[in-house]
């Protein structure tokens, strides 16, 4: 480890380069004054350049458990498998962009990075938590195997985002500090953001509980560059404290105003959107509009234009309660769904909701792809469970007419002989998840034009790993 007091503005420069290639190498402490000097770590960078195990024999610096090194070994090994197509399995194969996965995760990943490398756009994941059972990856979950089982994934995940991608993954309490220090040490200090989702509606304790109720988890919104990223609004509903009104008997509902337009004292002249709207009383205003003059006809045209003081008002936007608004996306994630309208959504797909036991709501991946993504980008999910992820990428490319495509990774885990699943049919966690891609597409697509239809990319390649 090499460490320098007085540091060169060249030296500086360096370690921030090397910061921006290779953040997992860079390793801060405190200097003494409320500040922190950043050094590299030589043997794992020469390890990542050459792939060679030079690992130091003891693993005492920075956040470690007890098989790291087993843990960053199985991400540089390199895979001796291929990935097979499985035709009977698939749906439209000839048009699809969309892939779908059966087998080991990590496998996957670096199969995927042979053509997808730098290429995803947006990573979501929902890891089992260690909650102290069994579970697929040969593991218990106890501290040192979940991380040896997530490190490596993370850093293959993280070689196929593009250089604004993100990766979103739902956690609990129990692995959130270690999650964290592992993403700060794959992507970099500052790195990432937390949001909290609340899992459980708002409802009183009405059961005897001794301390606080739990009702919420966490989603780690992980970032390749932080600093180029920005974020889309997403669409909610209204969350009114009151009941609205309905002044004109629009057909549409309960509605309020909202502002469209800025003081004319307050507008920017040079703005593409100041220009001068006629109102019904006859009088010409001129001022900033929120929105160009194209689409403030388009909404005068709809009736959602309302015109207070007899029509001689400045210009309002119509807000219909039942009517879904663009929000910026905060870090308190509400209204998106819960747990019980995720297993809402199983019973609905499959007529009974034990079909799989821990869906996450469609909404709420919905709205972070709404948020992250462009309309063409690559979606991914590389713990696929009941795939809601496709489910949310197909949902939102019908609502917006998006051509976004979906990478989905599932191992082929049994189902118990005596669990509902196995009773419907599924024998395996891969088979529900292909199930509801398909019965979604199909409901989907119900509602659309025959136009629409062709246009939305229900299918699906299945390939398996060997």
């Amino acid at each position: 480890m090499r460490n320098k007091s007085d540091k060169s503005p060249m030296y500086i420069q360096n370690i921030e380069k090397l910061a921006s290639l290779f953040p997992e190498v860079i390793v801060e402490k405190s200097d003494g004054r409320g500040g922190c000097e950043k050094s590299v770590d030589l043997e794992r960078l020469v390890g990542l350049l050459y792939g060679e195990n030079v690992h130091a024999e003891s693993e005492t610096y920075g956040f470690t458990w007890v098989g790291k090194k087993d843990a960053i070994r199985s991400y540089e090994k390199e895979v001796e498998k291929e990935l097979e197509l499985y035709p009977h399995k698939s749906v439209r194969a000839e048009s699809t962009g969309n892939i779908y996965i059966e087998g080991d995760n990590l496998d996957a990943l670096k199969l995927l990075r042979r053509e997808y490398a730098g290429r995803v756009k947006m990573i979501y994941i929902d890891p089992p938590y260690n909650t102290g059972s069994e579970f697929v990856y040969k593991d218990r979950l106890q501290k040192s195997e979940w991380c040896s089982m997530i490190y490596p994934r993370l850093l293959a995940a993280k070689d196929l985002l593009c250089e604004k991608g993100m990766m979103l993954i739902s956690i609990d309490e129990h692995e959130l500090s270690n999650l964290l220090s592992m993403v700060e040490e794959i992507f970099g200090a500052k790195s990432f953001d937390v949001l909290i989702w609340r899992k459980n509606g708002k409802q009183g304790n009405t059961k005897k509980i001794s301390r606080f109720k739990t009702t919420h988890e966490y989603v780690i919104a992980v970032y390749m560059n932080k600093k180029a990223t920005r974020l889309g609004k997403v669409k909610l509903l209204p969350n009114w404290k009151s009941d609205k009104r309905n002044a004109d008997n629009d057909p549409r509902g309960c509605w309020e105003s909202g502002v469209i337009s800025r003081a004319e004292h307050k507008s920017n002249v040079n703005s593409s959107n100041y220009y001068s709207v006629t109102l019904p009383s006859g009088r010409v205003i001129t001022r900033e509009f929120y929105v160009d003059k194209a689409t403030f006809q388009k909404y005068r045209d709809e009736n959602k234009i309302f015109f207070p003081k007899a029509g001689d008002g400045v210009p309002r936007l119509k807000i219909f309660q039942n009517e879904a608004q663009e929000y910026f996306f905060d870090t308190i994630i509400d209204e998106m769904g819960t747990f019980t309208d995720a297993r809402e959504e199983i019973a609905s797909l499959f007529s009974d909701k034990d079909v799989f036991d821990t869906p996450k709501p469609v909404k709420l991946i919905k709205e972070l792809i709404r948020a992250i993504t462009d309309k063409d980008s690559i979606v991914m999910d590389f713990f696929g469970g009941s795939s809601s992820t496709a489910h949310a990428v197909m949902e939102l490319n019908a609502e917006d007419e998006g051509c976004r495509r979906f990478i989905i990774v599932q191992i082929p885990e049994k189902t118990d002989p005596g669990s509902a699943a196995y009773k419907c049919g599924y024998k395996n966690i891969c088979d529900i998840g292909r199930a509801r891609i398909c019965i979604a597409a199909d409901r989907i697509t119900n509602d659309l034009s025959e136009e629409r239809k062709d246009k939305i990319d229900i299918g699906y390649k299945v390939f398996g790993i060997i």
